[in-house]
């Protein structure tokens, strides 16, 4: 966001109105006094909030009644976590964000707050499906708010937007709304007649790290285009030929290595782009050196980088026929760059497996197939599969469902009396 005015920032985020927020143990408060309520509605609300603080064990006096911490105390851990089912999870995030929006300054949703003024409603009204209207309406109030017309729409509306819905709005995830805005706004272009053609993209794109094939030097890509026709069909009269043929999978993966390996090389700033004009040049020791450098800063020495590493050296050794001395110095440092850690588990697989320390959690998997099977018997839907004589076949949906019904009785029966036979 640094190319975005933090004055225009600034702004966004006031776009939908609000003020110095309560604390939510004033939320729950006002809960409990409100009559308005039905015993119910209290009674939902009042539990949302004390499961805020069974759960993330935090007070209520705490926690300031805004929906960016609101947001952030939501995705600080998840249900697996929490020990609650995802469903209870939601349940209780939307009863918060009820209780904000109706109490916080008593604010009504956005989608009722700002009004849209004529250009977007006569943008919007083109639009002939209703959840293509929903998916745009915040980004047509936002703009109102703003005053931006629909043909001055740009890459800092996005951001702006962004920076609103952080401020204001309680929502699980604001960059998944933004880039469904994008989606929709896009669809939009292609086929309506009469919008804006503006082409929109997510704000927080970045330029991709590893540069396409087309953009590298053509002398690189046909030292490649050679490299792939070698590794997939080796003359068995050469005697510097690969043994047996690469599977096509492991010959992809490669290009790819040399695509990343070349761009880390561009970005480490030794060789310029232009100047790559064969596989070789980029394990010459130094350049190996440079491209390997930058993966470091990145990641750090993983078992990743020192792969990458020895499949470059292979490509020298096999390909680039490289010195003997040269050899060594590549040898070295892809010695140098193994983390020693092969036959161990990684730190990240390692957290991931932590869980499983918890008992509760070993027998939550393992009681997991009978309990997705208890669940597929409750299903009474009478489109869901059934079992037929011949196996699982779909429904047929002219059939009354008691008859299906009444022939999964008669197959149980069939069932029931071969097992009768058998064991009798």
């Amino acid at each position: 966001m640094q190319h975005v005015s933090p004055n225009f920032l600034n702004r966004s985020r006031q776009a939908f109105g609000n003020s110095k927020p309560v604390t939510m143990a004033a939320i729950k408060e006002i809960v409990s006094a409100d009559t308005m309520l039905t015993l119910t509605q209290r009674r939902d609300l009042l539990s949302a909030l004390n499961r805020i603080q069974d759960l993330f064990r935090v007070r209520l006096e705490t926690l300031d009644a805004t929906a960016d911490r609101m947001r952030r105390l939501f995705s600080s851990a998840t249900a697996n976590q929490l020990r609650v089912s995802e469903k209870t999870l939601a349940n209780v995030r939307s009863l918060v964000a009820k209780a904000l929006r109706r109490y916080s300054q008593a604010l009504p949703p956005i989608t009722k707050r700002v009004p849209l003024d004529t250009s977007w409603t006569n943008l919007l009204g083109l639009i002939p499906v209703k959840f293509q209207r929903c998916a745009l309406s915040r980004l047509g109030r936002y703009c109102s708010a703003m005053q931006i017309a629909p043909d001055q729409v740009t890459r800092e509306t996005l951001f702006g937007l962004h920076a609103a819905l952080e401020a204001e709005e309680v929502i699980k995830n604001p960059r998944s709304l933004l880039r469904n805005i994008v989606s929709n706004w896009n669809r939009s272009r292609r086929n309506i007649s009469g919008w804006p053609q503006i082409g929109l993209s997510s704000p927080f794109r970045t330029d991709p790290f590893t540069l396409p094939l087309s953009a590298l030097p053509r002398e690189l890509q046909q030292d490649i285009a050679c490299w792939q026709e070698r590794a997939l069909r080796p003359d068995p009269l050469d005697e510097e030929a690969p043994a047996q043929p690469l599977r096509t999978v492991t010959v992809e993966h490669r290009i790819v290595e040399f695509r990343l390996f070349a761009s880390a090389l561009v970005r480490s700033g030794r060789v310029p782009l232009e100047e790559i004009t064969s596989l070789k040049v980029l394990v010459e020791p130094e350049s190996f050196k440079a491209a390997l450098r930058v993966f470091l800063d990145r990641t750090g020495r993983t078992q990743r980088v020192h792969n990458l590493a020895r499949s470059m050296r292979l490509v020298g050794k096999h390909h680039c026929h490289l010195s003997i001395a040269t050899l060594e110095v590549l040898d070295k440092v892809c010695h140098r760059l193994d983390p020693g850690n092969r036959r161990r588990l990684t730190e990240k697989n390692r957290q991931r497996l932590g869980q499983f320390d918890d008992r509760r959690n070993v027998i939550r998997l393992l009681q997991l197939p009978s309990h997705e099977a208890a669940q597929a018997k409750l299903v009474t839907n009478p489109r869901s599969p059934t079992i037929e004589a011949g196996g699982w076949q779909p429904i047929d949906r002219a059939v009354p469902y008691a008859t299906h019904r009444r022939h999964d009785a008669r197959f149980r029966g069939r069932h029931d009396d071969r097992r009768t036979a058998a064991t009798g």
